[in-house]
């Protein structure tokens, strides 16, 4: 759990979990919570891939585990289509079971022609959701890494960490790493 605390002191009194869903690109803090709870999952993501979402242990939607993505391209009017019909799994509208809403959309970031490449995301987009709060508010954030070797880390722009500066930066050198899994 990594924790910061902003300068300016208000009159607030409750604490509330504010949950950032997989793919929203803007999570907000009650201005009434003195304690802002975030939690982010760090991954690697194909781009020009769907994947499925299914609750994890705390029912929060991410993405399924085992289930392969279905790739995408851009068709001849720009529009993103998926490269195969996905009968019998994936996430197109005709596979059975499945439906957009329960599949990320595609990220096509810096990609051309419809290639993919691996990124890494914070619940599933890049660059990471905006975390919102109000002066005052003491900010915990929960990072899940969900990358299969790789150690990680947070950075913080915006945001001084007075009291805490082993919670910003570099792995190993100004915090400890975020393992895999962990």
């Amino acid at each position: 759990l990594l924790a910061a605390s902003l300068l300016t002191p208000t009159a607030v009194t409750t604490n509330v979990y504010t949950p950032c869903e997989y793919q929203k690109r803007v999570c907000e803090c009650p201005p009434s919570s003195s304690v802002c709870y975030f939690h982010l999952r760090i991954e690697s993501t194909r781009t020009f891939s769907s994947y499925q979402l299914a609750p994890d242990k705390e029912g929060r939607l991410v993405r399924a585990r085992g289930v392969s993505p279905v790739a995408y391209h851009f068709s001849d009017l720009g529009t993103l289509v998926p490269d195969v019909d996905a009968k019998g799994g994936g996430c197109t509208t005709h596979a059975e079971g499945f439906s957009q809403l329960n599949c990320t959309e595609p990220i096509t970031l810096d990609c051309r022609n419809g290639s993919s490449d691996s990124v890494l995301t914070l619940n599933g987009i890049t660059p990471g959701p905006t975390l919102i709060s109000s002066a005052g508010q003491t900010i915990a954030v929960d990072v899940v890494n969900d990358l299969s070797v790789e150690i990680s880390s947070i950075h913080w722009h915006g945001l001084l960490q007075n009291g805490t500066p082993w919670m910003d930066g570099v792995p190993g050198v100004s915090q400890c790493p975020i393992l895999p899994g962990r």
